[in-house]
């Protein structure tokens, strides 16, 4: 199968029966010179205007004084760095450098339409690095503006599901902190008096992990890996997030993670560092990156690893914790086990303290059946983005999603 770097040329050459195609510059333009772009360190938790930058997530922060772009359009964020691609149809203000700001540049175009075939695209990943020339070499399909808009709503059905499907997910993880709250009160505050105790009372150890270089994917099945710390920064652990080791590399299987682990990002970004996830489920040969620990609890602890992990991720916990990292001018923010063992928490009674891991236990279980529907759906969407930039989604067919 013949392939460009970005395109698939063997498929194009299949619809160009089909479908007229443009180059990158004819049907894009790129508007965003002339915006005011917004520096990270100024983004706020609330404010007046979203922010948008090339970040995962949709809005990255808010500002009051309004820079916004032009209102009553719809557009496309490029992230330059982080390949990411964002549809846009609300009031916004442009954040951080590397942001591309992209429009149709002809009236026969939907920007939407032009959003999800970029999402077929396969940019190669070439780190901190400029790739806006990739997306710049790349042809373009311009279907009649009724099969546009068609292949838009079938899309549009398909993602909404997966949206559903995520804020169910986002619920479950809600309905865990309140009923922390509602057993525990809040641990800063410790309105309710419970006994005050350091870590190092219940942590046998905490293990150190190892950072060796990897290659660039995802370790397979029988092949070693070792996490990312996008693993476990969602304060959630995510198995797939991680890479293969390289072959000439021996693994220490000392440093697998397992089932039970609770495990802590000591070195990130300041919004993240220290962030806690608990390992439910996980396949072998993982190991632990040198920015994550591992907490192993000593024999009869009455301390629940469950608990803990709620307990170090609430948010004014975690506060306190980050407070306690150290750093060079420059370098990211680094906790040290020594500061770990002496942190200090809440220690309720233990019956109450299993009783809440039975409750979360519980949720996890719903939230898990949530998780496999998503990746069905997830499936689904990406055969259904596939189908129709091949021409093979037309308004006579029609589709059920």
């Amino acid at each position: 199968m013949s392939y460009s770097i970005v395109q698939d040329l063997e498929s194009i050459e299949k619809v160009k029966s089909l479908w007229n195609f443009k180059p990158f510059d004819e049907v894009i333009i790129d508007v965003t010179s002339g915006n005011i772009k917004v520096k990270k360190e100024d983004y706020q938790v609330t404010g007046l205007f979203p922010v948008v930058d090339q970040g995962k997530t949709l809005i990255a922060g808010y500002i009051n004084e309004d820079l916004t772009v032009v209102k009553g359009l719809d557009y496309i964020i490029f992230g330059d760095h982080t390949r990411i691609f964002k549809y846009i149809d609300f009031d916004f203000v442009l954040g951080a450098d590397g942001v591309k700001l992209l429009r149709p540049r002809l009236d026969e175009v939907d920007t939407k339409f032009l959003y999800y075939f970029f999402q077929t695209l396969t940019i190669p990943n070439t780190g901190y690095n400029r790739h806006f020339k990739y997306l710049k070499d790349v042809i373009i399909p311009v279907p009649s503006i009724e099969e546009q808009k068609y292949i838009v709503q079938v899309l549009d059905k398909a993602q909404s599901l997966i949206d559903k499907r995520k804020q169910a997910i986002a619920k479950l993880d809600e309905l865990v902190q309140a009923v922390f709250i509602d057993m525990f009160g809040d641990p800063v505050s410790n309105e309710r008096g419970w006994e005050k105790v350091k870590l190092n009372q219940f942590i046998l150890n905490i293990d150190s992990g190892w950072s060796p270089v990897c290659k660039a994917v995802q370790a397979s099945r029988n092949e070693w890996g070792v996490l990312k710390l996008s693993a476990i920064t969602s304060g959630s652990y995510i198995a797939t997030e991680n890479k293969a080791l390289l072959e000439d590399t021996t693994p220490k299987p000392n440093l697998e993670v397992r089932k039970g682990d609770l495990l802590f990002v000591r070195k990130n970004t300041l919004e993240l560092v220290g962030t806690c996830a608990y390992v439910f489920e996980t396949p072998s040969q993982l190991m632990l990156p040198d920015t994550i620990f591992r907490f192993v609890l000593k024999e009869d602890c009455k301390l629940n690893k469950i608990f803990l992990w709620q307990l170090l991720n609430y948010s004014k916990v975690k506060k306190q914790i980050q407070r306690s990292a150290g750093g060079t001018a420059g370098s990211m923010p680094n906790i040290s086990k020594s500061k770990m063992l002496n942190f200090e928490v809440i220690y309720p009674n233990a019956e109450l303290q299993d009783k809440f891991s039975e409750i979360v236990l519980h949720i996890e279980q719903q939230k898990n059946k949530h998780s496999q529907s998503l990746q069905q759906l997830e499936s689904n969407f990406q055969a259904l983005l596939q189908k129709a930039f091949k021409g093979e989604l037309t308004v006579k067919d029609g589709v059920t999603v």
